[in-house]
């Protein structure tokens, strides 16, 4: 993952933090429990009324945020799980908590956060998951199959979209997805590399080399071909019928933030046409929160300057 160690502060840019008002639970107290605001005039009712209270306090619970994410909003691995959140619809559920990150010359810190790089997601047991796919695809679990006796996991998957997998509904779409999701990560792992070996913001961090640099955006350039000719076949549902995968995210926070951070186009000229229709139909979503999201200004310079081979 892409790890940036710069000296000083840099202000939190984007925030969200999901919130339920206090007239909002009383609303859905009330409309569970209507019978703890009448008097209770038989065996029957006082019942029905202890059901209720018990049903609104699993709601309660599932409301409260069980899961915490901790991310760089800009960056290319966090990117990927907010953009895929936002495509699912549970961007501001009330069951996870966005918690962003602050770059320090000692890395990246926020209350709470374990060590390492972000996007980092703290499970309700404690435990954490710490790559970016692996986090896109333990909500896919949930969404798909969530448990019966975990109130968080079926307020979750309700919140869904439509309920609709972003995996495929086949064995064959699935393997398909996953391949594609495969060249997507080999070639954002390339263009990083690029971006390290080729401008002005690792200079005085590590050795840089403008011809690797150059080397490594072809061999990325090359791999983008190779997610052509994915969606030329099974993946075209992503383009021709609306349903966003998880490789459409993937690819999405790489095209999003080689151009706005470091200013490269992937998809120049008309080489790539389906990867541009798809480029084009992502950007047509709108999603507020993600768009407060912007790369700061310092570092957005150097790293727009690509040193030339000498």
């Amino acid at each position: 993952m892409l790890h940036v160690s710069l000296r000083g502060d840099i202000p939190e840019t984007f925030q969200i933090l999901p919130q339920v008002s206090v007239d909002t639970y009383q609303t859905h107290y009330k409309s569970a429990s209507p019978h703890k605001y009448e008097h209770v005039n038989s065996l029957s009712s006082y019942s029905s009324a202890k059901s209720a209270t018990h049903n609104t306090l699993n709601i309660l619970i599932a409301m409260t945020a069980q899961l915490e994410l901790y991310v760089l909003t800009w960056g290319i691995y966090p990117r990927r799980v907010l953009l895929y959140l936002a495509e699912k619809g549970l961007l501001s559920s009330p069951v996870i908590k966005i918690t962003p990150v602050t770059i320090t010359n000692t890395g990246m810190v926020a209350p709470g956060k374990p060590q390492g790089s972000v996007p980092i997601l703290r499970l309700p047991d404690g435990t954490f998951i710490k790559q970016s796919i692996a986090i896109i695809e333990f909500f896919e679990d949930v969404c798909d199959d969530p448990d019966p006796a975990q109130d968080w996991q079926i307020e979750l998957a309700k919140s869904t979209n439509s309920g609709i997998t972003m995996r495929g509904n086949t064995p064959a779409q699935r393997a398909k997805t996953r391949e594609v999701l495969g060249l997507v990560d080999e070639a954002s792992s390339q263009f990083c590399f690029a971006a390290h070996k080729g401008t002005a913001l690792f200079v005085s961090l590590e050795e840089t080399n403008a011809l690797a640099a150059k080397l490594a955006l072809e061999y990325c350039r090359k791999t983008l071909r190779l997610v052509e000719e994915n969606y030329a076949t099974e993946l075209s549902r992503s383009i021709d019928g609306g349903h966003t995968s998880i490789a459409d995210c993937v690819l999405n926070s790489l095209l999003q933030f080689s151009e706005g951070v470091y200013g490269v186009d992937l998809l120049p000229g008309p080489e790539l046409p389906l990867l541009r229709r798809l480029r084009g139909m992502l950007q047509t979503r709108s999603f507020t929160e993600l768009e407060k999201s912007q790369c700061p200004e310092e570092i957005k310079n150097l790293a727009s300057q690509w040193l030339v081979i000498g």
